[in-house]
């Protein structure tokens, strides 16, 4: 569960970071304004398993680069390698990122160089999402082995503001976003040295 809420996250992020050509006005809008700079943003999140799961956390994008927060858990990678932190239980992932992979829910990057070869557009215009009115888009996979069924954006006004994220098998999560800003380039935030938590973290390197 802390996994795939942590790949949501970022599959949210790189979903609003990557949209290009043929994408609504709002969200073409939206992208070039942050194109050329890392942008964080903090984001309250629902998943809607048997008992309803409700949290928050913040999260860096730039380029393949990301680091998402929520909670004890970190997960961020520079392109290349991967790490998942677990603070709670101690522990460190470390894995190669597989920049062929087209599986979203295991190498959510790749999102951000295939969105538009990927997914189609399959609703768009005025959204309803409990009750309000939003200008937003449904995409749906046009390829097989993305491992979405479907992400939804809704926008008010060029600033998007919910997203919901739909997997094949599993529940859905749907993100309420918040705090836009561009952020300074520092390429340190997207890596982890498992030595700065001590010799109390088991690290493992899947490399």
């Amino acid at each position: 569960m802390k996994r795939f809420l942590l790949i949501s996250a970022y599959l949210v992020s790189a979903s609003l970071f990557s949209l290009s050509a043929a994408s609504p006005k709002e969200a073409e809008a939206f992208v070039k304004s942050i194109a050329s700079e890392p942008f964080s943003f903090s984001y309250d999140y629902e998943i809607f398993t048997e008992v309803l799961v409700v949290g928050s956390g913040k999260a860096c994008v730039f380029g393949k680069s990301y680091r998402v927060e929520s909670g004890d858990m970190l997960f961020c990678s520079d392109g290349k390698t991967r790490w998942t932190v677990d603070s709670d239980s101690k522990e460190i992932y470390i894995e190669s990122v597989d920049e062929a992979s087209k599986d979203y829910l295991s190498n959510p990057a790749a999102l951000l160089s295939s969105l538009s070869e990927a997914f189609t557009i399959a609703e768009e215009g005025s959204l309803t999402f409990s009750g309000k009115h939003y200008n937003g888009f449904k995409l749906v996979p046009s390829v097989k082995g993305t491992g979405l069924s479907s992400v939804t954006l809704y926008f008010s006004g060029k600033t998007p503001a919910r997203v919901e994220v739909v997997p094949v098998d599993g529940p859905k999560a749907v993100f309420t976003l918040a705090s836009f800003a561009e952020d300074k380039k520092d390429g340190t935030r997207f890596t982890v040295d498992p030595a700065s938590y001590g010799k109390s973290f088991l690290v493992t390197d899947l490399r």
